[in-house]
């Protein structure tokens, strides 16, 4: 946790310590609300990694930008932390859409191939598959913004399983902890 995190849990419970616990004078129910608060902080650090049951189509959008509170539960795995409005993505990563209406559906992943992967790795290849179908793949010889797009068909009733893969991504520990392959910043079914 973050020290102004501990701060701020030192300054509610009362407590401000040179590190010593001081929870001998802290009664029960304080203890467990403490150990409630502590447990909750660490919760809300994960990624956001979650199923779409098939019933809830109308709750799903049919596409989103990365900033938008309503699509961390699309977003089924491989995305990082939200930073100033896109994620960085893993070598893996996938969603879970509503279809949009109409007969000619396009998906489109807007993405940035940053310069440091490219010095490090060279040309990166993108792939995808749309419930299990796999579409032509993407090669990006060059660092900046991107838009993979790809014609689909008619999908649906029910949610749209898209699955995203590229041949190469930074490994963890050379620039960051994670594995670093794109940033998205937005991913969507369009009707055409």
């Amino acid at each position: 946790q973050s020290g102004r995190e501990t701060e701020d849990i030192k300054a509610w419970s009362g407590q401000w310590h040179d590190g010593n616990c001081g929870c001998e004078h802290m009664n029960m129910s304080r203890k467990l609300l403490l150990a409630a608060c502590l447990t909750l902080a660490a919760c809300e650090r994960q990624a956001p990694e979650a199923e779409v049951a098939k019933g809830e189509v109308a709750a799903l959008l049919s596409g989103f930008a990365m900033a938008d509170p309503q699509a961390a539960k699309q977003m089924t795995h491989g995305f990082y932390g939200l930073e100033n409005g896109w994620r960085w993505v893993a070598s893996n990563f996938g969603v879970t859409l509503a279809p949009p209406e109409g007969a000619a559906t396009q998906l489109e992943l807007q993405l940035v191939l940053p310069a440091t992967v490219l010095e490090r790795l060279g040309a990166v290849t993108l792939s995808a598959t749309v419930n299990g179908t796999a579409l032509a793949p993407a090669t990006y010889k060059t660092s900046g913004s991107q838009v993979y797009t790809r014609d689909v068909g008619k999908v649906g009733p029910g949610p749209v399983n898209v699955e995203f893969s590229t041949d190469k991504a930074l490994p963890p520990g050379e620039i960051d902890v994670r594995e670093l392959a794109l940033i998205v910043s937005h991913v969507g079914l369009i009707a055409k």
